[in-house]
Parts: C-alpha cells; sequence; structure tokens
C-alpha cells in the first residue's frame, strides 16, 4: 500500500485512489479492527470501573443508579467484545457507543446542565479518536451524534442553559470536533 502511495503517508489522488482505499478500508476492518476494538474495551472496563470510586465519593445518593448504569456499559462492552470478530465494524462503533451513551445516561442522571461529568465524555472521545481506527465518516458519526445529544441537553433537562453549560458545551464539541480530526489524521497516515 505504500508502494502505491509513493511511499508516504498522503494518498495520492486520482480514480485509482477510490478503489485503493476502500480496499485498505476492508482489510483495515478485518485484520486491525478486532485487535483495537479488544484493546479499547479492556481499557474502557477498567477505566469506567475505577470510576465507580468517584460514583461513590462525589454522589453517594446516586451510586446505586450509577453502579447500575455502569454495569449495563460493561454488559454492551461485553456484546462487542464477543462480536468484534464476526462483525468488526459494528463491535467497533458499539463500544463507542456503548460508553458514549452511558456516559450520558450518568449525565443526565443528575440534572444535565449541572453535571461535571461532561469532563467523561470528553475522555470517551479522546479514547475513540486515537484507540480506534475509525474512518473519517465513522468518527463524525459516533462523535457527533453524541455531542449532539449533550448539547441539546438543555432543551432535554428542561431546566435551560446556563453560562457553566454553555462552556460545557463548547469543550464537548471541541473535543468530538478532535476526535474526527484525530481519527481522519490517523486514517491516512496508516
Amino acid at each position: 500500500r505504500r508502494a502505491a502511495r509513493g511511499g508516504r503517508g498522503v494518498r495520492a489522488s486520482g480514480p485509482d485512489n477510490a478503489s485503493s482505499y476502500a480496499a485498505y478500508r476492508r482489510e483495515l476492518v478485518q485484520t486491525r479492527v478486532p485487535g483495537a476494538t479488544r484493546s479499547a474495551l479492556f481499557m474502557g472496563v477498567v477505566l469506567q470501573n475505577l470510576f465507580l470510586i468517584l460514583d461513590y465519593i462525589a454522589f453517594p445518593e446516586f451510586f446505586t443508579q450509577f453502579l447500575a448504569t455502569r454495569m449495563l456499559i460493561n454488559l454492551g462492552f461485553g456484546i462487542c467484545y464477543l462480536g468484534r470478530n464476526r462483525f468488526p465494524r459494528s463491535a467497533m462503533i458499539g463500544s463507542g457507543y456503548t460508553l458514549g451513551l452511558g456516559m450520558l445516561a450518568l449525565i443526565f442522571a443528575h440534572g444535565a446542565t449541572t453535571m461535571p461529568y461532561y469532563t467523561g465524555l470528553i475522555l470517551v472521545f479522546f479514547g475513540m479518536g486515537v484507540m480506534l481506527p475509525f474512518s473519517t465518516i465513522e468518527a463524525s458519526l459516533v462523535a457527533g451524534s453524541l455531542a449532539g445529544v449533550f448539547a441539546l441537553a438543555a432543551f432535554l433537562d428542561g431546566g435551560g442553559a446556563n453560562t457553566a453549560y454553555h462552556f460545557s458545551t463548547f469543550f464537548v464539541l471541541g473535543a468530538a470536533a478532535e476526535t474526527v480530526f484525530c481519527s481522519a489524521f490517523l486514517d491516512r497516515m496508516r
């Protein structure tokens, strides 16, 4: 593949480029995505379960609900893990949605516009952009939809937006954009 591109990390333009890229993505999905998904799931399980300590300390009144949410995330991770070899692309995308939607559930559990767990969603975006070999479109779909749900939180919550929420939204949208750019950049480097 590198020889076809002149040995550099930048793809050549032209009619052969689209078919070369499609062949590259097919090979990537079959050969590298299952392992990348496994690694991302392992890191996700470890990190998100370590946050149970923070849940207990910072939000003891919500600990049972947060524990149940985190166990559902683990269940989703388990499904993605089991499907990673047979359905590699779906498992990869599913792992991003599993943790992202789980984080949104934690955020919405305690007043969406006031919940400081938006930073967890930012961590999800950074992990996705680096650990999972998303295409630009896949990263846009996953990060964009999750960030969009967060941005609409003031309307869904009914509590209205405040200055802190505006700052949080700015950082979440920025992190989602960075995920897309990282995915595009890393995809070009592979």
